[in-house]
């Protein structure tokens, strides 16, 4: 079987590439497969462009005569490639960090979705932060982050639990000593009552944020609602004896889960690797049990059983990868993350995905976390 790669480089996270090649190969070589699947690969460079991304993808499909196609591109570039996967009757596994809505809740047949579920988990976080009717909320992210559709989603969790937002607040620093959260910390001096804070930035900048939070007075009253990023080691890097506030959260892995499939992974991934396995990792290895299982079956199955994750199953009404999550928390004081396995209601997704197509937005094109 031969598979075309799309695949993106990233200036903010520059291990997005090797980390994602190498899972898929490692995967491969893990069960055997690597003669098996012969892996045809094209750059998109960061897959904000439309015209660049369309012609590597006609090149693996009609010039390379790939069987597949494995894109790691985010949902906003994904029109201008349907007419042409479904014009030679191929199927395509779309990748990314599901920072975005599906841009259809009832997907083409041959397109699949296998992704970090991000706006999912940022949605799931935001419900959980509005414990009370009325609750004041504050959104804050950065200029790159709030240009995907996890913000939303994390606003509109919080407000459909009854919570209302009281203040956006939208860092646009560099990411070095210039960074600050004056404005947020004068914000909240103002209106004490607003605890809650709903964050979503990358692991980098989510240092910079936690560190200069802590200048606020009264941070020991605050709980945030962090995005999955938030959770990353550079991201608590700063961590030390703790933050003064908490945080919470839902994130799609760890690599601190305890399940047998996780642990093989990530001993394998180190060993032949020669580093930690990431989230990049992690992904790159799914698309690679993915390619297995369409060389077994001649189609992507209903379920991967053995995923890091868990079992991947498929959800038939929208075509992407669900797995059982885990939720993320600090206590304050505390340097330590409680990891909590949750099973997935697929009740709450179906919630997710009815909504998430109404409605006018603009943001980045480029693939989340590439900048």
């Amino acid at each position: 079987m031969k598979a075309g790669i799309l695949y993106p480089r990233s200036s903010a996270h520059p291990e997005l590439l090797p980390d994602f090649i190498d899972g898929i190969r490692q995967r491969l070589k893990f069960s055997g497969n690597e003669n098996s699947i012969q892996l045809v690969m094209e750059s998109i460079g960061f897959g904000g462009h439309e015209k660049e991304v369309y012609e590597k993808a006609e090149k693996l499909l009609v010039l390379e005569g790939v069987d597949f196609l494995v894109a790691h591109i985010d949902l906003r570039v994904l029109d201008i490639l349907k007419p042409l996967v479904q014009s030679v009757g191929k199927s395509m596994l779309v990748v990314n960090g599901g920072a975005n809505y599906l841009q259809q809740p009832i997907p083409e047949s041959n397109i699949f979705y296998l992704t970090l579920n991000h706006a999912f988990l940022c949605w799931l976080s935001g419900k959980q932060l509005a414990t009370e009717q009325g609750a004041a909320g504050i959104m804050a992210t950065s200029f790159y982050d709030c240009g995907y559709l996890h913000t939303a989603a994390a606003v509109r969790g919080f407000t459909e639990k009854g919570g209302s937002i009281v203040f956006n607040y939208i860092n646009k620093d560099k990411y070095n000593d210039t960074f600050s959260v004056q404005p947020l910390i004068e914000f909240l001096q103002e209106h004490p009552e607003a605890k809650r804070l709903l964050c979503i930035y990358d692991d980098l900048p989510a240092s910079l944020f936690y560190n200069r939070l802590q200048q606020y007075p009264k941070a020991e009253n605050l709980h945030l609602s962090a995005s999955p990023m938030m959770f990353e080691k550079q991201a608590l890097s700063t961590i030390e004896n703790g933050f003064p506030f908490s945080i919470s959260g839902y994130i799609p892995w760890s690599a601190s889960s305890e399940n047998g499939s996780n642990q093989q992974f990530c001993d394998y991934y180190q060993q032949e690797a020669k580093r930690p396995p990431s989230c990049f990792a992690l992904l790159g290895w799914e698309t690679g049990m993915v390619l297995e299982q369409i060389l077994k079956e001649g189609k992507p199955g209903k379920e991967i059983e053995g995923s890091p994750r868990g079992s991947l199953l498929l959800d038939s009404s929208s075509h992407c990868y669900l797995s059982d999550l885990l939720h993320a928390s600090l206590d304050s004081g505390s340097s330590v993350v409680n990891l909590k396995p949750v099973e997935i209601n697929i009740a709450d997704w179906n919630t997710f995905i009815g909504e998430a197509a109404g409605g006018l937005s603009s943001g980045w094109t480029n693939t989340y976390l590439c900048y």
